[in-house]
């Protein structure tokens, strides 16, 4: 029975991990085959160009029956096919196939799609040595490192940053690094827009472009911009600045293709997309902007017009002060007579008077024996000296 404890016991301490080891439950990493993912079917005979004139059926029964059921199977603009597949042996079966339906074709893997690139800010991992950071990350799907370094005022000594540029031989980047002890995030990567040195256009660069030189300064051709003194002109948006400035609104709607590209895995064309219909104005907006009232108009108050009035009943036009104070103390007597006048109707009730309650009586000015003709009616806006006193007088007051 001791024997057998003994036994047990040396089988458990045989089962334990060295704590030096570096193995434990949170360094297991999901472990991907490596393998492409993305192939692309060309034909080899261009001049019959016989697989572009394959039937969609005709395809899709002959790739089902040489590989088997792919993921996804699209045809490109120049002809060719671009299979996806989840299956390493699918991929094999792929790579070795030499004709598709009767058609001779070669295959090879997506020069772009198979990879990626991934962002971690470490400043102890941008302090290594670049191979130093390949090799103890390989085994989670590193490939390549580049540590990001800035210059230092106007000099051109260049400063370490805390940021690496990692190359993953998967399609998308994993969420997360372990580099020895540390547990570092992988934010997505997002180029800048690629823009020809050539022609200034965005898309390509300078050895597939087929157009004629542009400066990048004043956007005329035949000529660079390292000797160009004109004034700053953009050949993409004529703009005030130059073809390579960031403020250029192309620019922009290129770097916003880029990082929609990025962050959904999507192509250039759906990304363009994307972001075009992101930057168009909708319905809403314009209807509201519609409906906004112009800022521009001015309005200006009728009464600093002029200082006089001239009421209805009255021989001589006033001023608005004194009209002001006339309706003052006419509201104000009205109101007391309608107190008054209420007074003496409760007065009446209590006394048990059936009369009914006599109304106030308003007082109305008298109404002007000279008729109000063109001659007398403007004759008087120009009152005398004394009129222009008193009226001036009341108004200090």
């Amino acid at each position: 029975m001791a024997s057998f404890n003994k036994t047990e016991n040396k089988g458990r301490q045989a089962k334990r991990s060295c704590p030096d080891s570096g193995t434990s439950d949170d360094d297991t990493f999901e472990v991907t085959e490596v393998y492409p993912r993305w192939l692309v079917i060309q034909g080899v005979d261009k001049e019959n160009k016989a697989l572009s004139q394959l039937s969609p059926f005709t395809l899709g029964k002959a790739l089902k029956c040489q590989v088997g059921t792919l993921k996804s199977v699209r045809r490109l603009q120049r002809g060719d096919i671009l299979v996806e597949t989840d299956s390493q042996v699918y991929a094999n079966e792929l790579l070795k196939m030499s004709s598709l339906a009767n058609v001779p074709v070669a295959v090879s893997a997506h020069r772009t799609l198979n990879s990626s690139k991934g962002v971690i800010r470490s400043r102890d991992v941008a302090r290594c040595d670049k191979q130093e950071i390949i090799d103890n990350l390989r085994s989670q799907g590193v490939t390549d490192a580049v540590v990001v370094m800035v210059k230092t005022g106007n000099s051109d000594e260049r400063r370490i940053t805390n940021t690496v540029i990692l190359s993953f031989n998967k399609p998308q980047p994993p969420t997360h690094i372990k580099a020895g002890y540390l547990r570092i995030l992988v934010a997505p990567y997002v180029p800048n827009p690629l823009r020809c040195f050539q022609c200034q256009k965005f898309g390509h660069g300078r050895q597939y472009c087929k157009g004629e030189q542009v400066c990048s300064r004043c956007g005329e051709s035949g000529h660079d911009y390292t000797l160009c003194q004109k004034a700053e002109h953009c050949s993409n948006c004529n703009g005030d600045h130059a073809a390579s400035s960031k403020a250029c609104p192309k620019w922009q709607l290129e770097q916003k293709v880029q990082q929609i590209k990025s962050e959904k895995n999507i192509s250039f064309v759906e990304a363009r997309k994307l972001a075009q219909q992101s930057t168009k104005p909708t319905m809403a907006t314009i209807v509201t902007s519609a409906m906004r009232p112009s800022t521009s108009v001015q309005t200006r108050s009728v009464e600093v017009q002029t200082d006089l009035t001239w009421p209805a009943g009255i021989e001589m036009p006033t001023q608005l002060v004194h009209v002001v104070r006339q309706k003052t103390s006419a509201a104000t007597a009205t109101e007391d007579v309608g107190c008054a006048a209420e007074k003496s109707t409760t007065e009446k009730s209590k006394q048990g008077g059936k009369g009914k309650p006599s109304h106030p009586k308003i007082t109305r000015p008298p109404s002007s024996s000279q008729p109000a003709t063109d001659t007398n009616r403007y004759a008087v806006l120009a009152p005398s000296q004394t009129e222009e006193g008193e009226a001036s007088s009341s108004v200090i007051k």
